[in-house]
């Protein structure tokens, strides 16, 4: 199939086209506990308690139905002193053999030093790492001056880290550089910058067990971003593990299917030692689906990414079109998989048909948000969700199916639906409109980054947000 991709050291047979001559992975072994990222290791995949610490019965149901899944790398929000309490009271009744623990950090050099102490791992993020939390109107003294102080908590955090023998994970997030590095870089390179200048503190502190990710919450810019990573940490001479994954992929087949087509991209050129699917369901249903992944991109290879630049029309299959999508095996995650494949390896493809039989309505659907995560048009609402963790404060799956049930019938409308405010405001950025937990059962309602309504409580705030959608006076069109 033209334009398809190999891993290389794949046998014969196993895929077609020829090998990427690309980036590849990593050939630095990270120990994380007794577990390994890099140098030739399987990928791994990973996930999240979506409980919170204090709930150690959940927590500990959680971690028992991701080993379940196959997860051996599993990650706590940590947001207070009190979590990492918690913790440490937790971690007694929690499985050790053959499984490493992770914190997920935002806000505070403190807390991240103290995090060293009872994880194997520490996930930060450049862009809230020591940082002000009123930042001012930045000019080179005052851009120095907050550099200064971010170098000496970073510094102290990765010369503990390193006496102590922690991995830790920096990870940029597409929509949460730090505003210094905007002001001084501009915001596209802001998150390169973001990452040399942390990667290059840990290399002054001594620490080599150090993996990267580059996320965001569309496909293009995931592939892209990852892409030119990869090509960064070459000119720089560093082979550290990538960790792959978008902020918020969503959930259902929309989520699959984002996750799918910017992961499997990665994973098709030569990218990736290991990997969260972050869908806004089940902890265990991420690692379900992203074995399910591994191992049909493992054997179908997807092309590299030709994102935007042109419309795909959807019609019947009884016209002339140059793709048709027929019956198969039923709804599932391999035959969405494959339909997904089905559309990116059709060379010049401008119609699609849908031929009639069983699981139309879903094939369609499928096609349908394959072609629009692509940019090849606009079918529905499009609906980006975080993935739950321990610090989402409210149910965002049940929200995400009620908001896409009320307002899904609006092409080219972008809806982000975010558990909380931690990185929940950075990362709906580029959304039309944000739906954000701001804890007690309240939300605030965003547009375009703009908060209208804060703290609304949960049970009126999808109301709230269609009001905000269709004012007063405005025709709604029902789906």
């Amino acid at each position: 199939m033209e334009g398809c991709v190999r891993w290389e050291g794949e046998g014969e047979g196993e895929g077609e086209g020829e090998k990427f001559p690309g980036p590849r992975r990593s050939t630095r072994s990270v120990p994380v506990g007794p577990l390994a990222i890099g140098g030739g290791h399987p990928v791994l995949l990973q996930s999240m308690v979506n409980v919170p610490l204090r709930d150690g019965d959940g927590c500990v149901r959680c971690v028992e139905r991701l080993l379940a899944a196959g997860c051996r790398l599993i990650r706590f929000a940590v947001a207070t002193r009190r979590d990492l309490f918690d913790f440490c009271s937790l971690r007694r009744r929690l499985p050790r053999a053959g499984v490493a623990y992770v914190a997920d950090l935002h806000f505070g050099s403190e807390l991240a030093l103290a995090a060293l102490e009872f994880f194997e791992k520490v996930r930060i993020n450049p862009g809230n790492f020591g940082v002000f939390r009123t930042r001012p109107a930045y000019d080179e003294e005052s851009f120095s001056r907050e550099r200064e102080r971010v170098a000496e908590q970073a510094l102290a955090f990765f010369q503990k880290a390193a006496r102590l023998d922690r991995a830790v994970r920096i990870g940029c997030n597409g929509g949460s550089p730090a505003g210094r590095m905007r002001w001084r870089h501009g915001e596209e390179a802001a998150l390169f910058a973001s990452a040399r200048e942390m990667g290059e503190w840990a290399r002054e502190a001594g620490l080599e067990q150090v993996v990267f990710s580059f996320k965001a919450s569309d496909c293009a810019r995931t592939v892209e971003e990852n892409l030119r990573a990869a090509r960064h940490l070459a000119e720089w001479g560093w082979d550290y593990p990538l960790h792959l994954g978008m902020t918020e992929a969503g959930n259902g087949p929309e989520g699959r299917i984002r996750g799918a087509i910017a992961v499997g991209a990665l994973l098709s050129q030569g990218l990736g030692d290991t990997l969260r699917l972050s869908l806004a369901e089940a902890p265990e249903r991420e690692v379900e689906f992203g074995k399910k992944l591994l191992t049909f991109v493992r054997l179908h290879p997807f092309p590299p990414p030709r994102f935007g630049g042109k419309t795909v029309a959807v019609g019947t299959g009884s016209g002339p079109a140059d793709l048709c999508i027929g019956p198969g095996d039923g709804p599932g995650d391999g035959a969405l998989l494959a339909i997904v494949r089905q559309i990116l390896s059709t060379p010049h493809l401008r119609t699609l048909a849908i031929a009639p039989g069983r699981d139309e309505p879903w094939r369609r659907e499928v096609a349908e948000w394959t072609l629009q995560s692509c940019g090849w048009g606009q079918f529905r609402t499009e609906i980006v969700a975080c993935p739950t963790c321990g610090r989402t404060s409210y149910d965002v799956a049940a929200a995400v199916g009620a908001i896409r049930s009320r307002l899904g019938n609006l092409p080219g409308v972008r809806i982000a639906v975010m558990g909380c405010v931690v990185n929940g405001v950075g990362e709906m950025g580029h959304a039309d409109y944000g739906y954000i937990g701001c804890g007690n059962g309240m939300v605030n309602i965003y547009r375009r980054g703009i908060c209208l309504l804060r703290a609304v409580p949960e049970e009126n705030a999808i109301d709230a947000l269609e009001k905000c959608i269709y004012p007063a006076g405005k025709v709604r069109v029902q789906p």
